[in-house]
């Protein structure tokens, strides 16, 4: 029989724990987050919005749709091995048709809440990013409700 150090029980409890979180940003309500938007059909900004999140430093988890007006997407970035160390953190977007427009709706959360290294908002750069990729005016997108 080997005996183990306690300490090596410790990561793959919290390798459980970050896959939970995925599970728990994907089942939150789908008009949480930072919203915005986009005087462009829903098609045009969907085709650019997993580009987007790669481009904001994501890796990308998982694309779904729910209907051909609302979609998901996930991206993670993972563990860092770096001195700081981190578990990584992610950000969920949803993108609904809303007639000639399209909102877009990002989450963003650490793996884990106490980790303050990990990065904790994608929110800005993903929505930059889907302009710049519509070749839009930077701005252009809005709050919904608004002028």
């Amino acid at each position: 029989m080997m005996n183990r150090a306690p300490g090596t029980l410790i990561p793959a409890s919290l390798v459980l724990v970050a896959c939970a979180t995925v599970g728990g940003i994907r089942s939150e309500p789908l008009d949480h987050g930072v919203a915005s938007r986009f005087p462009v059909p829903f098609d045009s900004v969907m085709a650019v919005v997993p580009e987007a999140v790669v481009a904001a430093g994501l890796g990308l988890k998982e694309s779904q749709c729910y209907a051909r007006s609302t979609c998901m997407v996930i991206g993670t970035r993972g563990l860092s091995l770096s001195r700081s160390g981190s578990l990584g953190s992610m950000a969920r977007v949803v993108v609904e048709a809303a007639g000639d427009e399209t909102i877009v709706r990002v989450l963003s959360r650490r793996r884990l809440a106490k980790q303050t290294q990990a990065r904790d908002d994608y929110a800005s750069e993903i929505l930059s990013q889907i302009e710049v990729r519509l070749g839009l005016t930077p701005g252009l997108g809005r709050p919904p409700g608004s002028a």
